[in-house]
């Protein structure tokens, strides 16, 4: 029987079990800072989908993505799973 990790939402490995910050922490947010922490807030503390979080905060799927990515929500799946393509010459050296 194949195991379901838990820490997976939506294709991203969540890496906070929660987030929160301080009454200070939140009055020295800027506008960007709040909506930063707003998506945070809805993806990791109310479990919602990206789909959900971008709607309910007025932003696109990529704003959200971007915005996790950059909190350290999830981890950043763009390298994982490639090889180096260095490591064999494919191009013809011969002319």
């Amino acid at each position: 029987m194949r195991q379901i990790n838990p820490n997976l939402r939506d294709g991203f490995e969540v890496l906070q079990p929660q987030f929160a910050l301080s009454i200070p922490q939140i009055e020295e947010l800027d506008s960007q800072g709040i909506s930063e922490a707003v998506i945070c807030d809805l993806f990791v503390n109310f479990k919602l989908k990206i789909s959900d979080v971008a709607n309910l905060a007025n932003a696109n799927r990529e704003t959200v993505i971007q915005t996790l990515l950059k909190q350290g929500m999830v981890k950043d799946r763009r390298h994982e799973g490639r090889q180096r393509s260095s490591a064999i010459e494919r191009r013809n050296t011969e002319n």
